[in-house]
């Protein structure tokens, strides 16, 4: 009784099973076109990512907008603050970090594929 408990089979699916790579590449290209085409990194701005250790701080700042910059510097009690006192509306908040988070995918997924070639060779 116990045994048939603990047995698990994987369903069998319609599809033929694929490389973990073509499905990488694949799930990479569908999160890459969710993002605004003015958030895109271009290949110069990726390879600076690749070279560099730390890609926090002033070098993610570099890609926003200076009020960008300034709203996901804040603290949530400040960005309340802010937003109470009409600084800064909650649309334009949301967007700053929305840019922010979406700069910091693609220059971690940058740097990590990086990686991942360095563990493929060895």
């Amino acid at each position: 009784m116990l045994s048939s408990f603990y047995r698990f089979e994987f369903p069998r699916t319609k599809y033929p099973r694929e490389d973990w790579q073509v499905v990488a590449a694949r799930k990479v290209a569908d999160t890459r076109s969710r993002i605004p085409e003015a958030w895109l990194l271009n290949e110069s701005q990726l390879e600076q990512a690749r070279n560099r250790r730390d890609i926090t701080g002033s070098f993610i700042k570099a890609f926003l907008s200076e009020t960008e910059g300034t709203i996901t510097d804040l603290s949530a009690p400040e960005i309340a603050d802010k937003i109470r006192q009409s600084v800064y509306s909650a649309k334009e908040t949301t967007i700053a970090f929305c840019h922010r988070a979406a700069v910091a995918h693609q220059l971690v997924n940058e740097n990590n594929a990086g990686v991942s070639s360095l563990v493929d060779s060895n």
